[in-house]
């Protein structure tokens, strides 16, 4: 008997906590909903502007979200989570993405954007941004993001905009409370509503105890189109077979002419062996991998994380920071996460290359580049960074 109600206890103590437990969804799904909480906008004259502050809670779950999505294993998981914080500053800033679109016939300016944008904790006192993407410094036609930080906060803060042609000054809150799904709900009240509807012309037939009723009267069925006459045969006959094609025969032999015919036989032993050498060096040049070919199998090694054998084609002259140095810096690099979605190439001068990649952060894609160099030491082509 105690055991039986031992057994019971338990069973209705996970009952219990199944049913106060709190259903979580997907990664993504939390993102969105804190991204949805971290969202504003307002009107201006002639433009939008909404911004997305980029808390701390985004991280893990926007992590996730994507490491699931590209198959990332857990040690590249915490890679791809330590690259993100540093790009975004996560931790020594608060990251917004502003996005300004403009639809009016004069550009609009916001320059310098330190003077029309600013963050604020009562209302009274401002804070300028620490850095912003220079690009909102342009004038502005059509639409504009940008990346802008401010100092780190501890409580509450809303966002003060200015020069948007309406209002001397725009308060861009940021909601911390939970809210619903995006779900809608059913309402709590039914209202009843009364619909007239237009009448039903009817028609008195008898029914079949020899009365009269009325029913709807029928409408009359279409008539179904006639159909199309088909096209008369065609007087033309099928294309005559014309046999087989003219038979192909190797072509004659040609016989090379010898270029030093008629020259006597040192100088042309001299010259015969002097085109050797050309050939032997013409075949040794073919063994050596273009650039375009080693700057492609370094970025495919840096897209995969092997950074010990990107090391390996760093030139020697070049590697004096040490492996452990190098893979570090290889891996907080933006590259790292990026090739793999594809990249550009562009060839400078003196054997530089730019690689460039479109990194993507959250709702926002940014332009990142690095300049690599192809130098041959020691008879092979290595890599420079």
């Amino acid at each position: 008997m105690r055991g039986i109600r031992s057994g019971f206890l338990a069973s209705l103590i996970l009952v219990i906590t199944v049913a106060v437990s709190p259903v979580f969804g997907s990664p993504l799904e939390e993102a969105t909903r804190i991204l949805e909480r971290n969202t504003s906008f307002h009107w201006g004259r002639d433009c939008l502007v909404w911004v997305v502050h980029y808390p701390e809670s985004l991280v893990e779950p926007w992590v996730d979200a994507d490491a699931q999505a590209r198959g990332y294993s857990p040690s590249q998981r915490e890679e791809y989570l330590r690259s993100f914080k540093e790009q975004l500053r996560i931790g020594s800033a608060e990251p917004f993405l502003v996005t300004v679109y403009h639809f009016g016939p004069q550009p609009l300016s916001l320059s310098p954007l330190g003077d029309y944008l600013s963050l604020t904790t009562d209302g009274a006192n401002r804070v300028a941004p620490l850095s912003y993407e220079k690009k909102m410094d342009q004038p502005i036609s059509g639409v504009v993001q940008g990346l802008v930080f401010f100092p780190k906060q501890q409580g509450a803060f809303s966002l003060v905009f200015k020069g948007l042609g309406v209002y001397p000054e725009q308060l861009f809150a940021f909601d911390k409370a939970v809210i619903s799904d995006t779900v809608a709900q059913a309402p709590t009240e039914v209202v009843s509503r009364i619909v007239e509807l237009p009448p039903v012309e009817t028609e008195t037939v008898l029914s079949s105890k020899g009365g009269k009723t009325s029913v709807p009267k029928k409408e009359p069925e279409p008539k179904a189109p006639e159909p199309e006459p088909l096209p008369p045969p065609s007087d033309t006959e099928p294309p005559a077979w014309l046999g087989p094609g003219p038979v192909l025969t190797p072509p004659d032999p040609v016989v090379e002419e010898n270029p030093f015919e008629g020259i006597s036989g040192d100088i042309a032993r001299q010259l015969d062996d002097i085109l050797k050498d050309d050939e032997l060096e013409a075949d040794d040049s073919s063994l050596v991998f273009s650039k375009e070919t080693v700057v492609e199998e370094f970025l495919d090694l840096w897209s995969k994380g092997e950074t010990e054998a990107m090391f390996d084609m760093i030139a020697p002259s070049a590697r004096s920071e040490g492996l452990a140095a190098f893979s570090e810096r290889a891996n907080k690099s933006p590259l790292r996460w990026c090739l793999s979605d594809g990249y550009k190439l562009r060839w400078l001068d003196d054997g530089r290359v730019r690689v460039s990649v479109a990194q993507k952060l959250v709702l926002i894609r940014v332009l990142q580049s690095e300049v690599l160099s192809v130098v041959r030491e020691e008879g092979r082509s290595f890599v420079v960074w």
